[in-house]
């Protein structure tokens, strides 16, 4: 079946429902699984709307208008209409829990399935639970905690799809790790296959997790870009909101080399922990970067206080103001893991070349799903290196120092010319990501789950 057919098959046969969020907490206020309409918004056609253009498949848009707009229903209203029920939750990792899988399966898994509703629906095929996680690079065959009484995520929904006599497709995991197939091929699954959802979740988030100011532009042209980085002194852009211990590396080496006053740095707390493991200190140049924190990237933000500092997105003048990106993902040290976040996305969607330092395969994987990499700029070796890098006498930071002394010892007008021979695969990038073919491929591989599974 095609992509419209398996949309029209889910919207005919399907309902949506979610949980309230009060109910599955523990230890105080920690969350284990909430409520999630993330799938849910994929069949609504305003999820497309950004302002007055649309992203993703133009024919899958115009379909969803003309055909009926799904409803997100209470629990109780799904039971009553006599359709399959997709029951989406958010799905946390419990990682402050010396016993995370076993809290997951007390806390959530039995108190869900009290319900003798759900349990009976789920039992019988009709009840489908989506646990959405795509926004943790999570490995679901890893052991979490040794002093765990159940190793893994695989093993905990074996366990429970065992103990409450569930098909196997009943419960569905979400997840961001794009390595997570690879490690579910090799995994040994004692009572029953557990069908997962892989897939590049937070490139959505490119486009509904944006700043009020300015405008994301989806008609913004290569040619606006190249007029736009003319004007700017700045070439270097290294932004991240998380603090990170290979952040503070990088930032030190930017002010040790004279860096910073062509770059725009977003650096809000900064430790010396690890950097004698790279450099000989000088007290003199950290006292200067502590003097200098915070540092803000964009003028939109001022001095306003953001209560979720995290989770804020970072206005796009940034971008606009800067030739290159340093992009730091999220978890580099996690090696069994790739996270393509927002982090990775951003840059694209501005034009930006992007020197990476993330986890074994970032690159790889970003070549799997279409993306092109900026080999013609960078050394892009290190995307091979699978140790951490504290084992590694830092082999990848320090590809990726060389990497950014090139380019910002590079003429300008050099480095601008040279990003113009090379716009194709800048163009391509962007384009791709507004098309956002992961929602294609995430809905498809729910309904081969739903369908095709042998239960």
């Amino acid at each position: 079946m095609n992509y419209l057919d398996i949309t029209k098959s889910i919207l005919d046969n399907f309902v949506f429902t979610t949980i309230n969020v009060e109910d599955f907490y523990w230890k105080d206020d920690i969350l284990i699984a909430g409520n999630s309409q993330r799938f849910f918004d994929y069949f609504d056609h305003s999820f497309y709307n950004v302002n007055g253009n649309t992203f993703h498949n133009s024919e899958f848009i115009n379909f969803l208008k003309k055909y009926k707009k799904p409803r997100n229903l209470s629990l109780n209203t799904a039971f009553l209409l006599k359709k399959k029920i997709i029951l989406e939750v958010s799905f946390h990792p419990c990682s402050d829990s010396e016993f995370p899988h076993q809290i997951m399966k007390t806390h959530f898994f039995d108190k869900l399935l009290k319900d003798d509703k759900i349990l009976k629906n789920m039992q019988e095929g009709n009840l489908f639970l989506l646990l959405n996680q795509g926004w943790e690079p999570q490995n679901f065959t890893e052991q979490t905690r040794r002093t765990d009484t159940i190793k893994n995520y695989y093993e905990l929904f074996q366990m429970v799809i065992k103990e409450y006599n569930l098909p196997e497709n009943s419960i569905i995991p979400m997840g961001g790790n794009v390595r997570g197939y690879e490690y579910e091929q090799k995994y040994d699954f004692k009572y029953c296959k557990i069908n997962s959802i892989f897939d590049t979740f937070m490139e959505v988030e490119s486009f509904k997790s944006i700043p009020d100011e300015p405008k994301l532009d989806l008609n913004y042209t290569f040619d606006e870009h190249l007029e736009n980085i003319k004007k700017s002194e700045n070439k270097l852009l290294r932004i991240s909101r998380t603090p990170n211990a290979l952040r503070n590396i990088m930032l030190y080496y930017l002010y040790k080399n004279n860096f910073t006053d062509n770059s725009i740095i977003e650096h809000t707390n900064f430790s010396t922990h690890g950097l004698e493991n790279v450099f000989d200190v000088d007290k003199t140049l950290v006292n200067k970067i502590k003097n200098d924190i915070p540092l803000i990237a964009s003028k939109f933000e001022g001095n306003k206080v953001i209560e979720n500092y995290s989770n804020e997105v970072i206005p796009y003048d940034v971008y606009k103001n800067s030739i290159f990106t340093w992009c730091s993902t999220s978890l580099p040290e996690q090696i069994d893991r790739v996270y393509l976040s927002q982090s990775t996305f951003n840059p694209m969607l501005f034009y930006h070349p992007i020197v990476w330092h993330s986890q074994p395969f970032h690159i790889e994987y970003l070549k799997k799903f279409g993306y092109k990499s900026y080999d013609w700029l960078n050394d892009e070796s290190s995307d091979l290196i699978e140790e951490p890098e504290y084992k590694t006498n830092y082999k990848k930071m320090k590809i990726n120092f060389k990497n950014i002394e090139n380019l910002m010892n590079m003429d300008r007008n050099t480095l601008i010319d040279t990003i113009l021979e090379n716009r194709s695969i800048l163009e391509h990038n962007r384009k791709l990501l507004i098309q956002c073919n992961s929602i294609e491929r995430i809905i498809k591989k729910f309904y081969e789950i739903v369908y095709e599974t042998k239960v």
